[in-house]
């Protein structure tokens, strides 16, 4: 987004705000508007893309990933560094060659910072040299918060030798680097393919690979380490038994060596197309909770399962939001210590465009609160926590007043379910702007908004803090 051309209307329950903006200020005009889900500050970068961002806390730095790798300062928005060397040119987007789109929705870029704020981790999609159209490897890069330096970079070709399409990255306690995704197999369709790296030095450590029982699509799409390092859950879509269905397919495995631990399929009992999407591990490393969508009687249904962490031991299974649409857009799963532990599925589906939140107690899977909104998200592309669990910050895109897409914030009571607050970056004339991944650091809360318009040379990216 140019000078000018953003500006950010703050809405809530009882009152609604239009705010002007100048990149990499606070906002302008007077009297300004304080407490939470004002704007601290916003800072734009023009031209090329960002699809995701993370946070550093230890170095106070706000970080942005895409056609290159971006350092803003948490305080202030402004630019601490920019890393804008070879390795991100041709980056590859997922969703941008259909030919590649193994997981709808999700994106084939992404970042993660090390525990200790030292090194910041990024994954996209590389072409490999000389393999023609369908040679396309992971490719891992890690770099130094402090500066952008690159330290290292590596490659992942599966044994086909065909596209690898990486998903998704963390990072453990003992700096480890994990990247999970899809990877066509010799003799089968595509597989889980799931590797790790040494933080430091980008050793490969293992690579662990999941071919399903019909030896056909078999698509990650999340992952997640347990808080004591020990376990590496990976979850995702894998044709099922029957012709017609998908299932959940999560798989546990140990961390330093990559032996599996234990595989759980869910098949939810209509035999339809289940989709998992999302991960998260309880703070006490106790519990596994997979959220996604199944289909029952023809509808889209957002579906939570949780495990035992140590067996895989199915303990509980929960459904919510029956829609027309064939499946919610970006389903997320996030797990709170607040209220004996809270477990809160979120997803979307369009036609009727509804937005829908629901919390199960961790333990039990007793239904504690349900929001649902037909006029918020289009499409939810991003959560996560503040720093006691209380709040929930959701980020994605919905449509203005003007018809326009817009980057909208919303944040949630972890308690309640109740909307806090909500913020959206809107766009002005032909831009159109989407919001594609939110981070909380210290007393703010981080949207990242691209302009995808015009396509073949977009206007940029905008960071907005708001106070959380």
């Amino acid at each position: 987004m140019r000078a000018g051309r953003l500006r950010n209307a703050l809405a809530t329950a009882i009152m609604s705000a239009v705010v002007l903006i100048a990149p990499g200020s606070a906002a302008l005009g007077s009297p300004a508007i304080t407490g939470p889900g004002s704007t601290l500050w916003s800072s734009t970068h023009d031209g090329g893309t960002a699809h995701s961002i993370a946070a550093d806390p230890r170095k106070g730095l706000v970080l942005a990933a895409g056609s290159s790798l971006v350092a803003y300062h948490a305080s202030t928005g402004a630019k601490a560094w920019e890393n804008s060397s070879g390795y991100f040119k041709h980056s590859l987007s997922c969703s941008s060659r259909h030919s590649l789109e193994v997981v709808a929705g999700d994106r084939c870029q992404g970042l993660a910072v090390s525990p200790g704020g030292r090194m910041v981790f990024v994954i996209r999609t590389a072409h490999r040299k000389g393999s023609g159209s369908t040679g396309f490897d992971y490719s891992t890069a890690a770099f130094v918060a402090a500066t952008g330096k690159q330290v290292w970079a590596r490659s992942y070709n599966g044994r086909a030798n065909l596209a690898d399409i990486p998903m998704a990255v963390t990072v453990s306690r003992a700096d480890i680097v994990y990247v999970t995704g899809t990877s066509p197999g010799k003799t089968s369709s595509l597989d889980y393919a799931t590797v790790a790296y040494a933080g430091a030095s980008g050793r490969q450590l293992w690579a662990g690979r999941y071919n399903g029982p019909r030896n056909s699509f078999d698509g990650a799409s999340a992952l997640a380490v347990s808080p004591d390092g020990t376990k590496v859950l990976v979850t995702g879509t894998s044709l099922g038994k029957y012709p017609s269905g998908n299932d959940y397919a999560t798989i546990a495995y140990a961390s330093r060596t990559g032996n599996p631990l234990w595989t759980r399929r869910y098949n939810d009992p209509g035999n339809g197309q289940d989709r998992a999407h999302s991960i998260a591990v309880s703070p006490d490393g106790h519990r596994v909770f997979v959220a996604g969508v199944t289909r029952q009687q023809g509808h889209a249904v957002l579906t939570t399962v949780a495990y035992a962490a140590a067996s895989g031991k199915q303990l509980w299974t929960r459904f919510a939001g029956r829609v027309t649409e064939a499946k919610f857009n970006g389903v997320m799963v996030l797990v709170s210590k607040v209220g004996q532990g809270t477990v809160i599925a979120s997803g979307t589906a369009a036609n009727p465009r509804t937005f829908m939140s629901v919390a199960y107690s961790a333990v039990t899977g007793a239904r504690k609160w349900t929001s649902e909104n037909k006029s918020r998200f289009g499409v939810l592309q991003s959560a996560a926590l503040s720093q006691d669990g209380a709040t929930m910050y959701l980020a994605g895109t919905t449509v203005t007043s003007a018809g326009d897409a817009g980057a909208l914030t919303v944040a949630v009571s972890v308690a309640t379910g109740k909307e806090i607050w909500s913020n959206m970056i809107v766009p002005t004339a032909s831009t159109t702007t989407t919001g594609t991944s939110a981070v909380v650091i210290g007393g703010e809360v981080c949207t990242l908004a691209q302009d995808w318009v015009p396509v073949a040379n977009p206007e940029g990216f905008t960071i907005v803090a708001y106070q959380a």
